[in-house]
């Protein structure tokens, strides 16, 4: 399903760069942000909130770092026969 709306946006199939394979998955920017972000947030919220206040001066830092990252890395193409994850490039 998510390689249809893929499809439906670029015009073009996406397909598994190692094992040619049509099954994969797409995984949009704001996707991956919130993957990455998770966990490290409610863990900062926790320190936050049982040791220190100050420890939630760190949570716009870490939105910063994973929405960069997220520019980086993301939309990523994980393929559901072999696992292999790769970039999708904007250039084709």
């Amino acid at each position: 399903m998510a390689s249809a709306r893929t499809k439906q946006r670029t015009g073009r199939e996406i397909h598994c760069s190692s094992c040619e394979s049509e099954q994969v998955i797409v995984i949009s920017k704001w996707r991956y942000i919130i993957m990455t972000a998770i966990w490290p947030l409610l863990i900062t919220l926790a320190i936050g909130v049982l040791f220190h206040l100050l420890f939630l001066l760190f949570i716009p830092a870490l939105i910063w770092m994973n929405i960069m990252v997220a520019k980086r890395k993301a939309p990523l193409v994980i393929c559901r026969a072999c696992r292999h994850t790769s970039v999708v490039s904007a250039s084709g």
